[in-house]
């Protein structure tokens, strides 16, 4: 069980939603595998993994993401400015 500490320090975490939908579906997974409910440990384990394939990857923290879209010209959304970028490496 997740108790309102943990959760505390998780709401600490850089994350944007897909981030943290993916490591929710992980740690859920985790769980079901080692047969129990939801733990400390299956959240924990999921963030690293996450942290370790954005770094891996080069996708960066939520910050990062809004600098992005900041930066994008007018008229082309977050995907379309993700695409420019992806292009032009």
């Amino acid at each position: 069980m997740i108790y309102n500490e943990e959760l505390d320090n998780f709401a600490q975490e850089d994350l944007n939603g897909r981030q943290i939908r993916n490591a929710v579906r992980t740690a859920h997974a985790l769980a079901i595998s080692d047969g129990s409910m939801i733990a400390v440990e299956h959240v924990q384990t999921a963030l690293g993994a996450i942290k370790t394939f954005d770094a891996d990857f080069g996708i960066g923290s939520a910050e990062a993401q809004r600098e992005l879209n900041a930066s994008a010209a007018p008229g082309l959304d977050s995907r379309s400015a993700k695409k420019k970028r992806v292009a032009y490496s």
